[in-house]
């Protein structure tokens, strides 16, 4: 049988992987369907309105009226932005646009000025509008499967 040595650092590491394990984010089940498979992001008509006059002036420069993107910026509608986006958290793709946008000033608009352009995009890659509000604390994906090019 182990030293006691041995069974103590056993158990030490045994107590430190259970630590870890509980301070890993844990998926809550607003975000998840029966079966866990993720839900889609919501938001409301009224975000994605306010959202598209937000895009006509912090965005439509570079990334286009069409959404299409130039050669200094992504395309935010079709399959190529679906394939980046679609599985990501709304949360992480909203944190990640305060952050890196406007280029010119990252982080210079509101909250809810992020959440209503992020509604925008929603729609405008076929996502139908809801009842709840987008928000940085909303949960769930950007575009799950079914998104539609406009």
């Amino acid at each position: 049988m182990g030293s006691p040595r041995t069974a103590t650092s056993i158990v030490g590491s045994a107590l430190t992987v259970l630590i870890a394990a509980m301070a890993l984010p844990q998926t809550s089940a607003a975000a998840q369907q029966a079966g866990g498979v993720p839900q889609q992001a919501g938001y409301t008509a009224e975000q994605a309105e306010a959202g598209a006059v937000v895009y006509g002036s912090a965005c439509e420069g570079c990334h286009l009226a069409n959404m299409r993107g130039s050669a200094e910026a992504p395309e935010l509608v079709g399959p190529s932005f679906r394939s980046l986006w679609g599985n990501q958290s709304i949360g992480v793709f909203l944190d990640y646009t305060r952050r890196s946008m406007p280029v010119s000033e990252p982080g210079s608009l509101s909250e809810e000025e992020y959440a209503a352009i992020a509604a925008y995009i929603l729609q405008e890659n076929g996502v139908g509008s809801g009842a709840e509000r987008l928000s940085f604390s909303t949960e769930g994906r950007v575009v799950l499967e079914g998104g539609t090019d406009s």
